[in-house]
């Protein structure tokens, strides 16, 4: 099956807000084409399942391109076919970054609402009935500017929202958690940063009493961008907190439970520090917060992750976007990975422009949901795709980037005179092993060239360098593909 015909065939249906009444049309399964949507910019950040096999996706749309925003809302059914669609516009801008539903079957949808022109922002969160009526609709936050990412059920009726508050005279930004009763009354609120930027984008519960906290942090390593990490427990307590130094920026986008205490990061990394390029991340912690591995998945282009949803059988599904440089557009791009990150199967969607996903959610155990936006330039599309599993895993798609598994080791860890460091490689590759501490600096190279496929085996020993943690990246043909954290004990 070609990328045509998962565009025009039954697993795919273009979603189209016929503004400015944001009226959702399905257009016919068989042979559809993407209809045009208003010049304003619809964007679907997000999808949740709903009992009965409906969907909810939620979002941003307006009217023109310099019109003002407003978040949008939909229910659909398990066919596709809009049950709801309600927009939402408190103040000029306003949006929608996540959604979940709750165990009552009610739903809750969060992002930020204010007014561009004195750049101040609220904390926006509505609840809704399983139907789509309101329950009610508050605005959280300071005089400055604050936003939410994030959403997660309590397990009490509430919610956990995560996000970002300014600290305009400091000039800093710090990551923020509040916890919700089912009423909108606000029970707490935490903050976690250092001197700069912090920011979480992702909420994940990684084990009874241990929620996740997913984002970015620019306090750590020299102003440039680091993964964050902040594990609380239900009362908002900090059980521990951590940010990934490597030697290239690198971002949180999402988070998922790994269902053993830890979890799965994706988001965005550069191949170097010095990259206009840019490729899918994926970072597994621990139950205590420790790196256990980085993976990079794309090739030459603007690839990143927006979205990861744990199978039950095993593995995750992550969203993203894959650039195709030679034809100079973007695809809405689907992997299926295991619990090791090794690629089980990629697929796109799209093409023509600048496409991408934005989320992914399981919508029962053979289907999942991706949404996302076209853009062709001036106009903008907003479309949600249905994909079978057993079509997706069916065929690897011909035309997805190439994926280089390479399998990265070294023992003992911790060590105290010397490491030996494997690699596994599926065929004749470049290979530039690089070990960095903690700073992101550069300390040794265990290995470069040119090597056959099979286990390369080196010997690392540190010299005149300091105890402490270190990281061992594995650069192969050009690319980031591996690192391992090191801990080191003269």
């Amino acid at each position: 099956m070609t990328d045509r015909d998962r565009q025009t065939g039954p697993f795919f249906r273009p979603l189209v807000a016929l503004l400015p009444a944001l009226v959702i049309a399905l257009a016919p399964a068989a042979g559809a084409q993407p209809l045009q949507s208003g010049p304003g910019n619809d964007i679907l950040q997000c999808v949740t399942p709903v009992e009965g096999g409906r969907f909810a996706v939620a979002g941003r749309t307006s009217s023109s391109i310099e019109h003002d925003l407003s978040a949008m809302f939909a229910l659909l059914d398990e066919d596709g076919d809009v049950l709801i669609d309600l927009t939402f516009s408190p103040e000029d801008w306003t949006e929608f970054r996540d959604i979940v539903q709750l165990a009552d079957g009610s739903l809750v949808a969060v992002g930020a609402t204010g007014d561009p022109r004195y750049e101040d922002y609220d904390i926006y969160v509505v609840k809704l009935t399983a139907d789509g009526d309101v329950v009610w609709a508050e605005t959280y936050g300071t005089d400055d500017e604050d936003g939410a990412e994030a959403v997660l059920p309590d397990g009490e009726g509430g919610v956990y929202v995560a996000g970002f508050t300014l600290e305009a005279e400091a000039n800093r930004t710090d990551m923020i958690c509040l916890r919700i009763d089912a009423q909108g009354s606000e029970l707490w609120d935490v903050r976690f940063g250092g001197n700069r930027h912090e920011s979480a984008v992702g909420i994940a519960r990684a084990a009874e009493n241990r929620i996740v906290l997913a984002g970015s942090t620019t306090s750590g390593n020299d102003d440039h961008r680091d993964a964050y990490l902040v594990c609380i427990d239900d009362g908002g307590n900090e059980v521990w907190s951590d940010y990934y130094v490597l030697p290239y920026p690198q971002d949180g986008s999402a988070v998922a439970a790994t269902g053993d205490g830890g979890v799965l990061v994706t988001g965005v990394t550069f191949p170097d520090e010095d990259s206009d390029e840019t490729d899918l991340l994926l970072l597994r912690v621990n139950d205590s917060g420790q790196m256990m591995w980085i993976r990079h998945y794309g090739g030459p282009g603007l690839d990143i992750g927006t979205g990861i949803v744990r199978i039950p059988g095993g593995g995750f599904y992550v969203s993203g976007r894959w650039h195709n440089v030679a034809e100079q557009q973007t695809t809405g791009w689907l992997l299926r990975v295991d619990a090791l990150g090794d690629t089980l199967w990629t697929q796109r969607f799209g093409g023509g422009g600048w496409d991408q996903f934005n989320d992914v959610a399981l919508r029962d155990e053979s289907t999942y949901v991706a949404v996302g936006m076209i853009d062709r330039g001036d106009e903008f599309l907003t479309d949600y795709m249905i994909v079978d599993e057993e079509l997706g895993g069916a065929e690897e798609n011909p035309a997805a980037p190439p994926s280089t598994q390479v399998l990265l080791d070294s023992y003992p860890n911790p060590f105290n005179g010397t490491a030996v460091v494997t690699l596994e490689l599926p065929h004749r590759a470049g290979v530039d092993l690089r070990v960095y501490n903690i700073r992101g600096r550069l300390v040794a190279r265990p290995a470069s060239g040119v090597f056959p496929a099979g286990e390369l085996r080196v010997s690392y020993i540190p010299g005149a360098v300091a105890g402490g943690i270190y990281f061992l990246h594995a650069v192969v043909d050009g690319r980031p593909r591996a690192t391992r954290k090191l801990i080191y004990l003269p």
